[in-house]
């Protein structure tokens, strides 16, 4: 039988869109979602070279007999939003503790770290003098929470 070229595969998934880190593995699984059905399965490929932030490349093993070759594939890495340097978490004076009020106070305070109000979330009704704002699973671009402290009047 002939293999066919893997890069060749009908309407093969190489951008693979945000991922949490660019281990192996991550990276692996979320090509093999995003081709389900298109012939390569999970123990048929492999990562052949280190990845980087934004890229890496995919191999078929010899032991596949429907494909070979390699492929290219690009994510991006989330940030963890902790580690954001220069990230403020004091809100000082809000008007009130609305969960609303209290993300749109964080964005503000924080103009330069690319983070969107859609990203952001307050799980629990905010108490005291602090809130933890999650980035939601769904962000393309941040992951993990901060907490932030204000004072209202």
């Amino acid at each position: 039988m002939l293999k066919k070229h893997i890069n060749q595969a009908e309407d093969l998934t190489i951008d693979l869109g945000p991922l949490n880190d660019n281990q192996k593995a991550t990276i692996i699984n979320a090509f093999i979602q995003q081709n389900r059905g298109k012939g390569v399965d999970i123990g048929d490929i492999e990562i052949i070279n280190e990845p980087d932030t934004t890229s890496a490349t995919i191999g078929v093993k010899t032991t596949l007999n429907t494909h070979k070759g390699s492929v290219q594939v690009n994510y991006q890495v989330r940030k963890t939003i902790s580690t954001i340097s220069g990230l403020d978490l004091d809100l000082g004076q809000l008007n009130d503790n609305q969960k609303a009020t209290i993300i749109q106070e964080f964005i503000d305070q924080n103009p330069d770290k690319d983070l969107l109000a859609s990203d952001l979330e307050i799980q629990t009704y905010p108490s005291g003098d602090s809130a933890t704002i999650k980035v939601k699973t769904d962000s393309g671009t941040h992951k993990g929470e901060v907490i932030v402290t204000f004072t209202t009047e």
